[in-house]
């Protein structure tokens, strides 16, 4: 969570100038933005798991 809300500001210090080699390399499609979200909440599920004891 504390990503959230770190990460923008911190992006927003960096100068447009520098990113903007990257902006058409960070778009992501839909197919790639619905693989990041569904590898999000399996990972957020396996940390959330408590493992065997």
């Amino acid at each position: 969570m504390v990503g959230w809300i770190l990460v923008p500001p911190i992006l927003g210090l960096i100068p447009s100038a520098a990113t903007h080699l990257f902006v058409r390399s960070a778009a992501l499609s839909v197919s790639e933005g619905l693989a990041l979200v569904v590898a999000t909440i399996a990972a957020s599920i396996t940390l959330g798991v408590p493992g065997e004891r």
